[in-house]
């Protein structure tokens, strides 16, 4: 899969989750018009439009989008927190 696609596909998710409203604890949007897109080698998502994005190799776009896959809802760095469970 390229990172476009991988990128597509993430996007996809983080829609879903901006539709769904989820809020932080101190009840601020999680997502606003997040998205994820292909950087050349890398696949950058941006969770809030005005904050600063992430950039994932290959390996860590394709290991969040598997957690994704898996039914998780979350952010790529949820994974890690969520794994040491």
């Amino acid at each position: 899969m390229k990172n476009k696609e991988i990128a597509l596909k993430i996007s996809e998710y983080l829609s879903r989750f901006e539709e769904a409203k989820y809020k932080t604890v101190r009840g601020d949007n999680k997502y606003y018009h997040a998205h994820a897109w292909n950087t050349g080698r890398y696949v950058a998502i941006r969770y809030i439009s005005y904050q600063c994005q992430s950039n994932l190799s290959k390996d860590e776009a394709m290991k969040y989008l598997k957690w994704l896959y898996d039914g998780n809802i979350g952010k790529h760095t949820d994974m890690y927190y969520k794994d040491q469970a």
